[in-house]
């Protein structure tokens, strides 16, 4: 006897810095919980190169009555450097990624509903204390984020300094914790710490209980920079009227140089990172005879052109703008 499967969704992960656009350095895995789900329901998760299928058998509606919730893990280093996302997801912190409600220039760009990071929230263990600064009676209310249902409450007693907080029978997901005046919004997590994944993806019941086959895009664009190059120059003396040049939509700028270095040229915009770059060659050049700018002596003919690896942040002008290193030995 065979069991034919449908296609219950397609999750397709997209990144602009990669040259093909897809997005294969991120791992899909079911949370502990979930893999459980999947078993009991009879659905398969089936990798794709830049996603995954989740396939059902039948063709009624599911009913599973709690979420899917699948781990994305990072697999480059430099993941973070060249994705425009914020940088302050550290040890305490995970994205939380889930279906939008689509509007229509969402379903053009993307042919069908977009992931996009709901919110970060702090990291906690299911199971863990939280204090409190309350000198009253209060009740603790335990309830999913952000429209609930409340899952739990017990009253605090006067002068208590903490609350036992206990999630596991619901598993990962986001809860608010509210006691008296101080409310908690957290994401709760089934892994350990030094196993943390960098984002979560989740589906509810109201999405999986549907017989139409869903596709999800997640995309994730690529992080402008401004290519900083970095000179050292060995040979003296130093040649008069440095510059970067070759690129008409682009000038560079020269800016105080760092400890160890000659010269530091920067650019006057910011280029989104990208594995290929489709831009023409830029030059290293000084001026030639005395007739100074009018002829150009070209020092470096195709400089190197800017990767995930030198990244830095740097307030201009008020702002933090990302700073793309590229060094250049003379």
């Amino acid at each position: 006897m065979t069991t034919s499967y449908r296609v219950l969704l397609s999750v397709n992960m997209r990144h602009a810095y990669f040259a093909n656009g897809g997005l294969g350095q991120v791992a899909v895995q079911p949370t502990p919980a979930t893999a459980e789900r999947l078993r009991r329901a009879g659905l398969l998760l089936k990798h794709q190169p830049d996603g995954f299928l989740l396939l059902a058998s039948g063709h009624a509606g599911l009913r599973l009555g709690a979420p899917l919730l699948f781990s994305l893990r990072v697999l480059d280093p430099y993941f973070l450097n060249y994705s425009d996302l914020p940088l302050n997801n550290g040890p305490l912190r995970t994205y939380y990624l889930s279906p939008q409600k689509a509007d229509p220039t969402a379903l053009r760009l993307h042919a069908g509903p977009v992931l996009g990071t709901l919110d970060q929230l702090p990291l906690r263990p299911l199971q863990f204390w939280q204090p409190l600064d309350s000198a009253n009676t209060v009740t603790a209310v335990l309830s999913g984020y952000p429209a609930g249902p409340v899952l739990a409450q017990q009253v605090v007693p006067t002068g208590a300094k903490w609350v036992a907080v206990d999630v596991r029978p619901w598993g990962s997901g986001r809860y608010q914790l509210q006691a008296g005046a101080e409310t908690l919004v957290f994401f709760a997590d089934d892994y350990l710490a030094a196993q943390r994944p960098w984002g979560v993806l989740a589906f509810d019941e109201a999405v999986l209980a549907t017989t139409t086959p869903l596709a999800y895009t997640l995309s994730i664009a690529s992080r402008p920079t401004y290519w900083q190059y970095q000179v050292v120059m060995r040979r003296t003396p130093l040649p008069s009227g440095l510059a970067v040049e070759g690129d008409a939509t682009l000038s560079f700028m020269q800016v105080p140089a760092e400890a160890g270095t000659t010269v530091c040229f920067r650019a006057s915009a910011a280029i989104a990172l990208a594995q290929r770059y489709d831009r023409p060659p830029l030059q290293l050049t000084a001026a030639a005879g005395a007739v100074g700018l009018l002829r150009r002596q070209v020092l470096w003919p195709v400089l190197p052109q800017a990767s995930p690896q030198g990244l830095k942040s740097l307030e201009i002008n008020g702002d933090t703008a990302f700073i793309s290193d590229i060094f250049v030995t003379l």
